[in-house]
C-alpha cells in the first residue's frame, strides 16, 4: 500500500505589524519617484517619503515611508511584493532613528530642526505643536538673525525616543503652515548664530536705566535670577542712543516673579521699574513699533 498526500499546505508570509509609523521599500526601479511611490500605496495617507541615496547621489532601489499614523502602516505591509513597473516591492516596518541614519547620516539624538515657523510663533506654540513628546526643560531655542525671526527653530526632548515620535509630526500644520522636520545634531545646535533671541517665553521689561547702564548692570541688577543664554536685550533709539529701556528673557516663570519684586530698585541714581513682559512687546520694541504693529509686521512678512 502505498501513502496517501492531502491537499499541499500553502504558507502566506504576513509582515510583522508596524510599531511606528515608518515602512521600508526594497527593491524599487533605480527611476521611481516619490509619485510613483503615492500611487503604489493607492489612498493611504503618507505624510513623508525619503529616498535613499548612495555617497555618488545615485538611488539605491530603497526608500521610507512615513504614515500618518501605525493604522496607515499597517495598511502599507499589505503591499509587500506587489509591482512596481516590472519590479516586485519588498515592504517591511522599520523606525525613523533607522531612516534618519540610512538616509541621513545621522545618528538618533534628542534635538529636532524645526523649519517653516510662522515669525509670530512662540515657545507655547512648539510646544503645543509637539504634544505627546516630552521635551527638555528649556529645550526650545527660535533662531534669530539681527534680531528677526528665521522661522526655524531647534529643540531638545528629554529622550532620543521622544525626538524619534516628534518627527512623526513631519509636514504636520501650524497655523496655515506646513512645519518640516528634522534630525539634528548636538554641533549643529551649537552652531547656532549665539546672539540671537533665546526664544524664551518669561520676559520682563525694564524701564528708567541709566543710559550707560550695560548687560553686566542689568545682570548685577536682576541677581538672583537665571536669565536666558544672550537673554539681555538693550533698546536703541533710531539714532542709535540707549532709551533706558531692556528687555530680559528669563528661565521660568519663577525668575520673572523674583524679577517684579526688584520694581522700583536702585541702578545707580535711577529708580528702575520693571514690568511683566511678552515676546511680541519686544520684537516690537527692537523694531521701532507698537505691539499691534509687530504683530503685523510678522505675519506680513510671510
Amino acid at each position: 500500500s502505498g501513502y496517501k498526500f492531502g491537499a499541499p499546505i500553502v504558507f502566506t508570509y504576513m509582515p510583522p505589524a508596524p510599531q511606528t509609523p515608518v515602512l521600508r521599500l526594497r527593491g524599487l526601479p533605480f527611476q521611481a519617484s516619490e509619485a510613483d511611490i503615492r500611487q503604489f500605496f493607492g489612498d493611504l495617507s503618507i505624510n513623508r517619503i525619503q529616498l535613499r541615496r548612495n555617497q555618488h547621489g545615485r538611488p539605491t532601489g530603497e526608500a521610507f515611508v512615513v504614515f500618518t499614523d501605525e493604522a496607515q502602516a499597517a495598511k502599507g505591509t499589505e503591499r509587500d511584493r506587489q509591482l512596481i513597473g516590472t519590479r516586485y516591492i519588498e515592504v517591511f516596518p522599520t523606525t525613523l532613528d533607522e531612516m534618519s541614519l540610512k538616509c541621513e547620516g545621522v545618528a538618533p539624538t534628542e534635538f529636532v530642526k524645526m523649519r517653516g515657523l510662522p515669525f509670530s510663533a512662540t515657545v507655547e506654540d512648539v510646544t503645543s505643536f509637539f504634544t505627546g513628546c516630552q521635551i527638555a526643560e528649556g529645550g526650545v531655542r527660535l533662531c534669530s538673525t539681527n534680531g528677526r525671526r528665521t522661522g526655524e527653530a531647534f529643540v531638545k526632548f528629554a529622550t532620543a525616543e521622544d525626538a524619534s515620535q516628534a518627527l512623526t509630526k513631519h509636514r504636520h500644520s501650524m497655523g496655515s503652515r506646513y512645519i518640516e522636520l528634522f534630525r539634528a545634531s548636538p554641533m549643529e545646535v551649537e552652531a547656532i548664530n549665539p546672539a540671537g533671541i533665546s526664544g524664551s517665553e518669561h520676559v520682563v521689561r525694564l524701564r528708567g536705566l541709566p543710559f550707560v547702564a550695560r548687560e553686566h548692570d542689568i545682570t548685577e541688577f536682576l541677581s538672583g535670577c537665571q536669565i536666558a543664554q544672550q537673554g539681555i536685550h538693550l533698546v536703541y533709539t533710531q539714532m542709535d542712543r540707549p532709551s533706558g529701556e531692556a528687555f530680559v528673557e528669563l528661565a521660568s516663570a519663577a525668575d520673572v516673579a523674583t524679577a517684579i519684586t526688584k520694581h522700583r530698585g536702585v541702578m545707580g541714581r535711577r529708580y528702575v521699574e520693571v514690568f511683566e513682559s511678552s515676546q511680541l512687546e519686544m520684537q516690537g520694541a527692537m523694531h521701532g513699533v507698537g505691539m499691534q504693529g509687530a504683530a503685523a509686521g510678522m505675519a506680513g512678512m510671510w
